[in-house]
């Protein structure tokens, strides 16, 4: 019983630190979720419409910087489960490394392009596709009629929003600390190839 009521005293100061998952700090951000969840459902005429457009493609690439990188990954393996096309999810920032030498008019790239630390890069990134006659279809912050000049279709999906009401960029801080992660900036942020220890140089 001790042990338990404890625990629980733990679960209550993460709370108020801000670290307790959907505690109360979390509220206001859990209210906005339904209306977010609607206005993107509410794209469904314009998805059905792209994908009525693109139904005779066979191959599409999705680019995502960041933590947009996994959500592109995912994209690619939905496109692949639902339609049995060739879909490749991969990370923008190494675009030139391989696919962009795939990149032409027959081939459409979905583009995770969120208003975030990277968004000069992902904007770099759409311009080379453009310029080798690419299709780009741009996942974008709603309002952000920048990149929706740029791209040949643009879905706005909602921003995320803090509990001040303020929008929050897709960043490593953004992530509260946890047991598992104590510094989620390192964890997110860690090179994605491990340095070679010196004792296994030769």
């Amino acid at each position: 019983r001790d042990r338990r009521q404890g625990l629980c005293e733990r679960r209550s100061a993460g709370h108020r630190r801000g670290r307790g998952g959907a505690g109360p700090g979390r509220e206001p951000e859990l209210r906005h979720l339904p209306a977010a969840v609607q206005k993107v459902l509410d794209l469904e005429p314009q998805i059905a419409r792209l994908a009525e457009q693109f139904s005779g493609k066979h191959h599409a690439l999705f680019l995502g910087r960041g933590l947009h990188y996994p959500i592109a990954l995912e994209g690619a393996l939905k496109l692949k489960e639902i339609s049995y096309i060739h879909a490749e999810g991969y990370p923008a920032g190494e675009m030139k490394h391989g696919p962009i030498a795939l990149i032409d008019e027959n081939m459409p790239v979905v583009v995770l392009a969120g208003k975030n630390g990277v968004y000069d890069k992902i904007l770099g990134n759409i311009e080379e596709v453009k310029a080798r006659g690419g299709v780009v279809i741009a996942v974008v912050t709603e309002g952000d009629t920048e990149i929706a000049k740029r791209v040949t279709e643009a879905i706005p999906i909602p921003a995320p929003r803090t509990a001040s009401g303020r929008f929050v960029r897709a960043s490593s801080r953004n992530f509260p600390a946890s047991p598992r992660y104590p510094h989620p900036r390192r964890y997110w942020n860690r090179p994605r190839i491990m340095p070679i220890p010196a004792a296994a140089n030769p």
